[in-house]
């Protein structure tokens, strides 16, 4: 009899059935069988464990709320915030950078609504080491944050929680805007300082006029008016001395290479020291001048064979970062408000050395070398976690602070 479409063999020597033959077909459906059962039973574990993820998850929010209601509970407060945020922290060993990240943090809520930062400490630590933390945080903190906007705004509340410490920043919402940094210099004698009076950019912000009319001479003029020329190794007299308009800078240069001297600069800081002379009195900052015992004596450095290209490139460096900064809350698309200048050197009989000096305006209205930055805190895309925004623009900045004045 003819087997056709069966597709039979002969089994190996110990698999034979009673008629010696094995069907291939039969064992792969069990096998298959088998498999999707398996896969079945995997999947269903793996539902099971979604499910005790999920059922983590909701006792977690309970714990959570529980946690918050009862700080606020704690704190005598009644009303509950939109804005929460956690972060943890080394009580033993503090973290400026996360010490700044948690000023960011109070600045944003600051400027929204208000809200909770919830500081995860781990273990209970010692009371020494959580007053030493206190201590650091808020001399860290009121470098950013007005010292008495912390004292009014923010509540710190101790909290043990599951064997493990929080520290609770309780921050209520400003009533006007809070500047995280205004990114504007101001000069005295013995250099420059960051300025963080709110009443001092409301000065400089009143003071705001038509601007120059004309570029600002040089501050060492009169010292030229007689010689035309500096000699190398001279001592400047006490009324240059360095003071409010007046600074100095030297570097160690072979001779007069712009490059070099622009990369010397953007390491000083270029802007913000022209800053620092517009937002005061105006000034200038000489380089090529080194400070001595006896007072600034003039080096320079030596001219090369390409000067005037030389001096051009470092001039298009200068404007281009000047250009940048915000001048009377615009960008200026002239240098009316500043001047560049050289300065020859005599070394002998010849004029082979050259200084430079950078000369400035008092800027009425404010020189920013960044626009002032603040935060705010709004929902994610999601809508359940918060996020925070840093804010840079100079116009919306501009009509807050004064919006806020206003009130």
């Amino acid at each position: 009899m003819s087997q056709v479409g069966k597709q039979s063999v002969k089994a190996p020597r110990g698999d034979r059935g009673a008629g010696g033959i094995c069907n291939y077909d039969i064992i792969i459906n069990v096998i298959d069988v088998i498999d999707v059962e398996q896969r079945q039973r995997h999947k269903e574990r793996e539902r099971e464990r979604e499910r005790e993820r999920e059922r983590e998850r909701v006792r977690k929010r309970e714990r959570t709320l529980y946690f918050y209601r009862s700080c606020y509970s704690q704190m005598g407060l009644e009303t509950y915030t939109d804005y929460c945020f956690s972060k943890d922290v080394s009580i033993h060993r503090p973290d400026l950078k996360s010490l700044k990240e948690i000023a960011e943090l109070i600045n944003g809520l600051m400027n929204t609504s208000g809200g909770l930062i919830v500081l995860h400490c781990g273990v209970v630590p010692l009371d020494k080491h959580r007053d030493q933390w206190l201590m650091v945080f808020k001399e860290y903190v009121t470098r950013w944050i007005p010292n008495h906007l912390y004292r009014s705004l923010v509540k710190v509340l101790d909290k043990i929680f599951d064997s493990q410490h929080y520290l609770i920043l309780f921050v209520s919402k400003s009533r006007k805007l809070v500047t995280f940094s205004y990114n504007a210099y101001g000069r005295h004698p013995a250099g420059i300082d960051n300025i963080t009076s709110e009443d001092e950019v409301k000065q400089i912000l009143q003071m705001a006029d038509e601007g120059p009319k004309e570029k600002p001479s040089s501050q060492l003029a009169d010292l030229l008016a007689n010689n035309g020329s500096f000699t190398l190794g001279e001592e400047l007299p006490v009324e240059y001395w360095e003071s409010a308009t007046l600074g100095y800078r030297y570097y160690n240069l072979s001779n007069f290479n712009a490059v070099e001297i622009a990369e010397k600069l953007e390491r000083l800081r270029l802007c913000e020291n022209i800053s620092a002379f517009a937002n005061t009195r105006g000034g200038s900052l000489v380089v090529g001048v080194q400070e001595g015992n006896a007072g600034p004596v003039v080096n320079g450095y030596p001219v090369t064979e390409n000067q005037g290209e030389e001096e051009r490139k470092l001039t298009i460096y200068i404007n281009t970062e000047l250009r940048k900064c915000i001048w009377r809350g615009e960008v200026p698309n002239h240098d009316r408000y500043w001047n560049v200048f050289y300065h020859d050197v005599k070394s002998g009989e010849q004029n082979d050395r050259k200084i430079i000096e950078i000369s400035t305006h008092q800027v009425s209205g404010g020189m920013f070398f960044r626009a002032p930055l603040y935060y705010t805190v709004e929902k994610s895309d999601k809508g359940k976690a918060s996020r925070l925004v840093e804010v840079t623009d100079f116009d919306t900045w501009r009509r807050r602070f004064t919006w806020a004045e206003d009130m």
